[in-house]
């Protein structure tokens, strides 16, 4: 039996059936590459609620944040890029992708809610989303290591942007 799929999941198949006129055997591939996309949007999700759950502070949080988000970039780098790959090529998709990010976005807003820290604009969270996943894309593509960059150093600063970032600081 196939996997279950999310409501946008098994719209975008319904959408490639029947305007785009995809096989059976397509469609089934399609399914299996969206069941691995949930998959892996939940479990990264998971990783960081826990995270978000038992840290003691902004800077422990941003640590485990960048940790987590890096190790999974890092685990699915291929499938990262096919997704942005994809996400930029097919509106489904993209729409699909978008929901995602605004739940990245509200989760921001809530983890500091949850903290009594002042609120940031969703332009400032995006900002912060977009680089965090740009920076853990770039060291799991070997783009750090290419450029003579320390991977250390390069995490130390993005767990402080992180850290200013959830504490309400402006940088």
């Amino acid at each position: 039996m196939p996997e279950a799929l999310s409501p946008d999941a098994e719209e975008y198949l319904s959408w490639l059936a029947v305007e785009k006129g995809r096989s059976r055997n397509t469609l089934a591939a399609y399914r299996r590459d969206i069941a691995t996309y949930e998959a892996w949007v939940s479990a990264e999700w998971s990783a960081l609620e826990v995270h978000a759950g038992r840290a003691a502070d902004a800077r422990s949080l941003a640590r485990a944040i960048v940790a987590e988000v890096l190790a999974h970039h890092r685990r699915w780098r291929v499938f990262r890029a096919s997704l942005r790959a994809l996400v930029a090529a097919d509106p489904v998709a993209r729409r699909f992708y978008h929901r995602q990010r605004r739940r990245q976005l509200r989760w921001l807003a809530s983890l500091r809610a949850v903290a009594g820290r002042p609120a940031r604009s969703p332009e400032e969270d995006f900002l912060l989303v977009c680089s965090v996943e740009r920076v853990c894309d770039a060291a799991a593509d070997g783009e750090l290591a290419a450029l003579d960059l320390s991977a250390r150093e390069v995490r130390c600063h993005l767990e402080d942007l992180v850290r200013a970032h959830l504490a309400g600081a402006r940088t």
